[in-house]
């Protein structure tokens, strides 16, 4: 994927942060990552609050620079990956159309993410190998061995 990304911080254990810079701002991102069965780590990912001091998945920033930050969401995913090469990730969006947000992004670099990620989609209650066009509920990547 070769698009431009911000500068990431690893905080705590599984934790990452970045600025993102645009038309509303500096806005610190925040993406999580949080083990929700063994060796497989749900993505959370949002800004941060700093009223109730957390991540939030459901504001809605606009700040005009989606590429640059799904790029690097992508860049922070893939070091968490290589750093724990035996983990899975899964991703939902927090809203149906956040999850849209994710599939038009696989689709749209699904070339790139597929020397590097093993990608599966979930439908009809169960997850299948990720196919270009098709929707999904969810999605789980895993590092390419």
């Amino acid at each position: 994927m070769n698009q431009p990304t911000y500068k990431i911080q690893v905080n705590e254990e599984n934790t990452y942060s970045f600025i993102s810079v645009g038309r509303r701002g500096l806005i610190l991102k925040v993406v999580r990552f949080d083990e929700i069965e063994s060796d497989i780590f749900n993505l959370g990912f949002g800004d941060f609050d700093f009223e109730r001091q957390t991540l939030s998945d459901s504001i809605v920033s606009d700040n005009g620079d989606i590429e640059k930050i799904l790029a690097t969401v992508v860049l922070i995913l893939n070091d968490f990956l290589q750093n724990n090469p035996k983990f899975s990730v899964f991703i939902v969006g927090s809203t149906l159309s956040r999850t849209r947000l994710y599939q038009i992004a696989i689709n749209r670099y699904y070339e790139d993410f597929k020397v590097y990620f093993e990608i599966f989609g979930f439908k009809n209650s169960d997850f299948e190998i990720f196919q270009k066009n098709v929707n999904y509920e969810s999605f789980l990547v895993r590092k390419m061995l």
